[in-house]
């Protein structure tokens, strides 16, 4: 735990490069809701302000208007005095768990043992619950509305299999990469782990996915938990080191973004975030990928940029560069205006009803322009946004970028 004098020191120093403009209010998800000054960046900032000058209190109020923001970052992007709004709000969340100890602890302690669950760990925790659900005994838990709801998300056919990871040679002279699939990835999105894979191999590489691998870390660092993602970091630092310098691929860019920002803490040729790659980024660059051949599809695809990939890794407009190598195909997008679709990582969960007001404009957006499928990176606001149209009798498909190229691979 850190020092609570240090924490509020920190949160007066990034505060105090906000000049107030305001401007970022009208990229905020929570005030275009709520119309309240407290639900906008500038206000979540001068309540983190009052709270670490002891000029205020902290009370559920003032943590509830905290705990709302969906740290989207949208405001950092339109911010032009570049306040490092992610991080303020995260230390801002570390002070409220330290003045709040017995919160603090709990919350502390459920997502320290959760993050430091391996790839392996969480596929047999999931195999669990789905038989507890499939049997009916999973009554006897007596799960919460948003407990149920998680269940829902649960693929059907999860089945434990054998190990297949097996070491590299590194010694020939072959194109290794390593997957990142972070915690629940390769459970509740372990088709599109396939097709990476597949793909990746097809080009020429050689793929391998680390067993030991965790969490990102971003549940952490959003909760202001600063020591669990630490160790998050250093527990996926070392999962990688077995192939140094290799490139790490992410296909899910809310983790993907969390990896670009490691702090190095292994020593190493190069650093572990300058070998971290989205994969439609590290596609578009590959040589390999581009001697592929594609089969037509006369088909409406719209494209979804999530907010971790418009304002973190700033690479809104790579899967357009992608998805138009496919001949015939009709590329829309949703308004440059298109905000949070109100998923955030754990938020569809934790916030549900807030989740589901959000996201109502975006489902409004793309009835109103009838594609035929929607691709887009992150897994948690594909699953929102797909769960939001079935509940309005839409059976429109949302899929990864990857998946729609591997779909019209030509392989003659």
């Amino acid at each position: 735990m850190r020092n609570i004098s240090v924490l509020k020191q920190k949160i007066l120093n990034l505060a105090d490069h906000c000049v107030k403009c305001g401007l970022c209010s009208s990229q905020c998800p929570t005030y275009l809701l709520k119309q309240d000054e407290n639900e906008s960046p500038r206000g979540r900032i001068a309540l983190a302000q009052a709270l670490a000058s002891d000029s205020m209190q902290i009370g559920d109020k003032v943590s509830t208007h905290l705990n709302n923001c969906l740290q989207c970052r949208r405001c950092e992007a339109s911010c032009p005095s570049q306040v490092k709004y992610g991080e303020l709000i995260s230390t801002t969340n570390a002070l409220l768990n330290q003045e709040n100890q017995q919160t603090g602890r709990i919350k502390a302690k459920i997502i320290s043992k959760l993050s430091k669950f391996s790839h392996e760990n969480w596929l047999k925790i999931a195999v669990f619950f789905q038989f507890l659900s499939s049997t009916g005994l999973i009554q006897l838990f007596r799960l919460s509305k948003s407990g149920k709801q998680t269940l829902r998300y649960l693929p059907r056919n999860l089945t434990l299999r054998k190990k297949t990871h097996k070491k590299f040679n590194t010694n020939q002279t072959v194109n290794f990469v390593s997957l990142f699939t972070g915690c629940l990835s390769h459970i509740f999105d372990k088709h599109t782990l396939q097709i990476c894979t597949e793909l990746l191999e097809n080009c020429g590489y050689s793929v391998n996915i680390p067993p030991k691998q965790t969490c990102c870390g971003a549940i952490a660092t959003r909760q202001g938990l600063g020591d669990i993602d630490q160790q998050c970091q250093l527990s996926n630092q070392m999962a990688f080191n077995d192939i140094k310098n290799s490139p790490i691929i992410f296909f899910t860019t809310g983790c993907g973004a969390k990896l670009k920002e490691y702090q190095e803490q292994l020593p190493g040729d190069v650093k572990f975030a300058d070998r971290v790659f989205n994969i439609t980024d590290f596609l578009e660059h590959s040589e390999l990928f581009a001697t592929l051949k594609f089969n037509p599809l006369k088909k409406k695809v719209l494209i979804f940029n999530p907010c971790s990939e418009r304002n973190v890794l700033k690479q809104d407009s790579i899967i357009e560069k992608l998805i138009s190598r496919i001949p015939d195909i009709e590329i829309i997008n949703l308004s440059k205006t298109t905000g949070c679709c109100g998923a955030s990582g754990s938020h569809l969960i934790t916030h549900q009803n807030q989740a589901n007001q959000i996201r109502l404009p975006i489902l409004e957006q793309i009835i109103s322009l009838s594609p035929d499928i929607i691709v887009s990176s992150n897994y948690p606001c594909n699953l929102h946004i797909q769960t939001g149209l079935e509940e309005k009798g839409l059976d429109i498909p949302m899929i990864h970028p990857i998946e729609l190229l591997y779909n019209q691979v030509n392989l003659e």
